[in-house]
């Protein structure tokens, strides 16, 4: 847990792991102007996120259940500095400033989007396990979720 504070706000930003075995963080994040308010909505988040995960798992009605040990690829992910909006010099445009190795694991869409809820990601990329293609999954600026599953070259 961190607790920062930004202009008249306090930042609480919860991380964890859900075991060893499962691959899966949590995050949840709250802004308010008291630190324990901040503190309740980052806690209220991870224990939604924890309700929605443990339902999905504990669904017996379903006929896969969850889990993490689909094949993954190896990649890398890159952190591109913003633009300023100036212009600058075209050679330092674009400019990396950080270079992570990162795995693209193979998993259903309702498991994608569950993966990028609990880590409160904006956005994931996955193996489609249903076809084997890449596909992206998104949280829109109104809040749905968007699905990116390109069609097939043969298609």
């Amino acid at each position: 847990m961190v607790v920062s504070r930004e202009a008249h706000l306090f930042r609480v930003d919860i991380s964890g792991n859900l075991g060893t075995h499962s691959g899966l963080s949590i995050k949840g994040r709250g802004q308010l102007d008291d630190v324990y308010a901040a503190f309740d909505e980052a806690l209220q988040k991870i224990s939604k996120q924890l309700r929605r995960y443990k339902r999905k798992i504990t669904n017996h009605h379903k006929a896969e259940q969850v889990v993490d040990i689909a094949p993954r690829v190896q990649g890398k992910k890159y952190t591109l500095k913003p633009e300023t909006g100036e212009q600058e010099d075209s050679k330092h445009s674009g400019l990396i400033i950080a270079e992570q190795h990162t795995e693209i694991a193979t998993l259903t869409v309702s498991d994608a989007v569950m993966k990028m809820d609990l880590q409160d990601l904006p956005a994931l990329m996955f193996f489609n396990s249903a076809h084997g293609r890449l596909n992206v999954v998104y949280r829109r600026a109104d809040g749905n979720i968007s699905w990116v599953d390109p069609e097939s070259k043969a298609a």
